[in-house]
């Protein structure tokens, strides 16, 4: 009897160790199935570029059936907002439970939104979830000057300059470790005394009734590392993972414009989360001339970031988009590093990895390639282990200029791996939509177990597909996680666009729009 019960408590523990990570996704209306957020930032309307986002519900049939709930469009009208030129409604997105009811709620950036006559000064809208799915009547309208958020609007420093851009990056975390996610707000355009587009980040605390200005946080780099640090958009990227394994989520905040000897190399900012929220002891900063000891260029690192546990060790590792990297002396074809996270001591640099076209041959190995520009990490092959997808959204394929392509390599009990790695491009079988110049698939990416069968599935957005006779229109491709461990298949995709006329597909809310830029930002 002890010998079957501890035989039985072996099997429990070895098949909770290969049980994928629960990271990716977000469930709006508590179905079982993660629900998706495609953002047009450019989406005319009223006639102008303003932005939309439409929503979709998974199912067991993924994005296939769209009809239980049906797809949802918002604009900047459910905010109580006129749309208005350049509002970028949507150019960030992020889904989190920031009143812990189980259901997930949705963050949208809009950070050109202008505010007491200051162009850009941003703003963000949050949507919560219900066991209906979102409810458009319970919303949400964060700007820097809403009752007891840190700082203020302000105006930029010259008539060329850019305002704060509140919500150009947006990420949700525990960080507080309190059962309700924090949503961590990139206002990339702010001013840190005489740098100019220095960037910070607003961090607004998770409560039972929604986020809450109570307690909030503003984080710069200067104030972290003084006032020589030369930040450059902190915030535009960001970042939740648990890069310690101490239950608490941590926030990796990219500035890809930070200046190093006169180039734009970038940077990134690790805080640690603790029962207080985020937390200055600790703070790790990454520098990819530090990092990686390389002579400065204009790497762009920090420009996109992903959290995921790529060797399975319970401690979750980032990758770090730097998309202007040269390589082999092919400009700007872009690179990304990962760190490793570490129970107990969190990333160590140490253990930084870098991947780019020469190190994975893609076939599309090109200048101004910039693999890099997206990142999504989530268990593809249900192995235990989060996979990595890397979009790269200028390559050529089939001679064709800024087509796009997207790389996924595989994690492992080593960490990530180039062995069985898989270049995603719509000139692949199946994949679907017809291969076109400037398509940019690949420009974003997000992650999420849409269909239910507890593989991590991947959206790749292509904000250039054109819908009919409709250019830049933009698409979404959903290629879906295999259970059985073979990972991505475009067998069974969907192609999602509004009006549904790319390859017969599934259609959203809405019509096409000419130039809208459809999945130009994704969540999760």
């Amino acid at each position: 009897m002890r010998r079957t019960a501890f035989a039985t408590l072996l099997a429990v523990a070895f098949a909770l160790a290969l049980a994928p990570p629960a990271r990716a996704g977000g469930d709006f209306n508590g179905d079982g199935f993660d629900d998706a957020a495609i953002a047009a930032p450019f989406d005319p309307v009223l006639g102008a570029p303003t932005g939309s986002v439409s929503v979709l519900y998974g199912s067991g049939a993924g994005f296939g059936a769209l009809s239980a709930p049906p797809s949802q469009l918002l604009t900047a009208f459910h905010f109580g907002l006129v749309p208005r030129q350049r509002d970028d409604f949507g150019a960030a997105l992020a889904i989190g439970d920031f009143d812990g009811d189980g259901f997930g709620d949705l963050a949208i950036g809009i950070p050109g939104r202008e505010l007491a006559s200051f162009p850009d000064a941003g703003a963000v809208g949050v949507v919560h979830g219900t066991p209906f799915g979102l409810d458009l009547d319970r919303v949400q309208l964060w700007t820097q000057a809403s009752r007891g958020v840190k700082d203020e609007p302000e105006p930029a420093a010259d008539v060329a300059g850019r305002g704060d851009e509140l919500g150009c990056g947006l990420a949700a975390g525990d960080f507080d470790g309190d059962g309700r996610d924090d949503l961590a707000i990139g206002a990339c355009g702010e001013d840190v005394g005489a740098v100019e587009n220095a960037g910070a980040v607003h961090v607004l605390r998770g409560t039972k009734k929604g986020l809450k200005a109570k307690k909030n946080q503003l984080w710069t780099r200067e104030a972290l590392l003084g006032s020589g640090a030369e930040s450059g958009l902190l915030g535009d990227a960001l970042a939740a993972g648990d890069f310690d394994g101490d239950g608490f989520d941590d926030l990796a905040m990219g500035g890809w414009l930070t200046r190093t000897e006169g180039f734009a190399t970038g940077a990134v900012d690790v805080l640690r989360g603790s029962k207080k929220g985020l937390a200055a002891a600790g703070h790790l900063p990454l520098d990819p001339v530090t990092l990686l000891g390389v002579d400065p260029d204009s790497f762009f690192f920090g420009n996109a970031l992903a959290a995921g546990d790529f060797d399975g060790d319970g401690a979750d590792d980032l990758a770090i988009g730097a998309p202007g990297t040269d390589v082999a002396a092919v400009s700007s074809a872009g690179a990304a590093h990962v760190v490793y996270g570490a129970t107990g001591g969190g990333l160590d640099v140490a253990t930084v990895e870098s991947w780019d076209e020469v190190a994975v041959p893609t076939g599309a190995f090109g200048s101004f390639d910039q693999l890099g520009s997206s990142l999504a990490a989530g268990d593809f092959d249900s192995d235990g282990r989060d996979d990595l997808a890397i979009g790269i959204p200028f390559a050529d394929v089939a001679g064709l200029g800024s087509a796009g392509e997207a790389l996924v390599l595989r994690g492992g009990p080593g960490g990530l791996t180039a062995l069985a790695f898989e270049a995603w491009s719509q000139d692949a079988m199946d994949v679907g939509g017809a291969v076109e110049a400037s398509d940019f698939f690949g420009y974003a990416l997000a992650a999420g177990d849409y269909d239910g069968d507890g593989a991590v599935d991947v959206l790749v957005g292509c904000p250039g597909e054109a819908v009919g006779t409709v250019g830049g229109a933009g698409a979404v491709i959903a290629l879906y996680g295999d259970e059985g461990g073979s990972g991505l298949t475009a067998t069974g995709n969907d192609v999602l666009s509004r009006g549904g006329t790319v390859d017969s597909t599934d259609g959203l809310e809405g019509v096409p729009l000419q130039d809208a830029s459809l999945g130009r930002a994704l969540a999760p």
